[in-house]
């Protein structure tokens, strides 16, 4: 696995592969990297002949400066995992090689940045919207891999690359759990073992308000059920719990068969912020 940290150096290698009918795929991470992320790879090597993967933690996203200076790092870690995953190339840029001499922009996201995620973390989709879009300038992948876990940002690159970079196609991996269910994620590294086990249940709880809805119970009856269930657990508090139209991310009063759509929820588990959403 060769380790490249300049952007133009990581171009050159592309175009070169890419002249030779080989196809590239990009996994985007901010490093502290798990089993989950290991899938992306897997799926991205299944479907390109070579994988990119950037580790970079793009400081844009972050509305909450200390979540920021608090992500954890262990790049040595994930370097060794990268290529152990069959990885071609780790990209690891600063700031200046993604940002020097391009103009921060305000993306147009058609107010799928504005629920959940984008009500409670104000700013962080353009930002995470600047670097995935740089990335893609750079790189010009073929194919780019995106986990399902968090999948409001899914539906936004998908959404801007099908304007923006419309030859590439934007893949969504499903989200890799524990044996109870509980979304891999680098934030997990910083929950203490009380924290960890309270969260590791909420997965059965939401499964069991799931079949209630599709049984006929009452959206807003379940969603307040389901908050006081998850709050009776030691350290979690509830921020949202939202039915939401699959496509279009637009909040849904009702479950309806003929809607595809999800329940996304973000928990606090002590002071670390989690995400999760399920397919209805």
């Amino acid at each position: 696995m060769q380790v490249i940290k300049i952007s133009k150096e990581l171009s050159e290698w592309v175009n070169l592969h890419q002249s030779q009918n080989k196809s590239v795929g990009f996994v985007p991470t901010m490093g502290a990297l798990h089993d989950g992320h290991l899938s992306l790879i897997e799926k991205a090597k299944n479907n390109a002949n070579l994988v990119i993967s950037s580790i970079y933690v793009n400081p844009l996203q972050f509305n909450n400066p200390e979540d920021f200076n608090n992500y954890p790092s262990t790049i040595e870690q994930d370097l060794e995992k990268l290529e152990k995953a069959g990885c071609d190339v780790a990209f690891l840029p600063d700031y200046q090689q993604i940002y020097e001499g391009y103009t921060i922009k305000d993306f147009d996201m058609h107010q799928l940045d504005a629920p959940m995620e984008g009500f409670y973390r104000p700013g962080h989709f353009n930002g995470m919207a600047n670097v995935v879009m740089r990335f893609f300038e750079i790189i010009h992948p073929n194919k780019a891999f995106f986990g399902l876990k968090d999948y409001q940002q899914y539906i936004i690159v998908k959404t801007l690359a099908a304007e923006l970079f419309p030859s590439l196609e934007i893949i969504g991996v499903e989200t890799l759990r524990d044996n109870n269910g509980f979304a891999l994620s680098s934030r997990n590294l910083r929950l203490n073992e009380t924290e960890l086990q309270a969260a590791s249940k909420v997965n059965g709880l939401i499964k069991e308000e799931i079949a209630a809805i599709q049984n006929g119970k009452n959206l807003s009856e379940a969603i307040l059920h389901l908050t006081q269930k998850i709050e009776a657990l030691p350290t979690l508090r509830v921020e949202y719990i939202t039915l939401a139209n699959a496509l279009t991310l637009t909040p849904l009063k009702n479950y309806e068969t003929s809607i595809p759509s999800r329940i996304f929820i973000a928990f606090y588990a002590g002071n670390i912020r989690l995400i999760d959403n399920f397919s209805m």
